[in-house]
């Protein structure tokens, strides 16, 4: 899967993320939980989380 995924769940949230993270390299949304919306996993590469700890890129993409 490209940028934009499947489900509706996904293409929204990688919308969301696309312009949040605007010089995002890769930005990748996958429904994990078979197509109820209720799980994704996300993929983000961009230079905005250099130097940064994990959690604090994990706040970056939840928040």
């Amino acid at each position: 899967r490209g940028l934009a995924s499947g489900t509706d769940g996904e293409s929204r949230l990688a919308r969301l993320l696309r312009e949040k993270f605007p010089r995002a390299s890769a930005i990748k949304v996958v429904d994990i939980s078979g197509g109820c919306g209720a799980m994704y996993e996300i993929h983000v590469e961009s230079e905005e989380f250099r130097e940064k700890r994990p959690v604090q890129q994990h706040r970056m993409v939840t928040q």
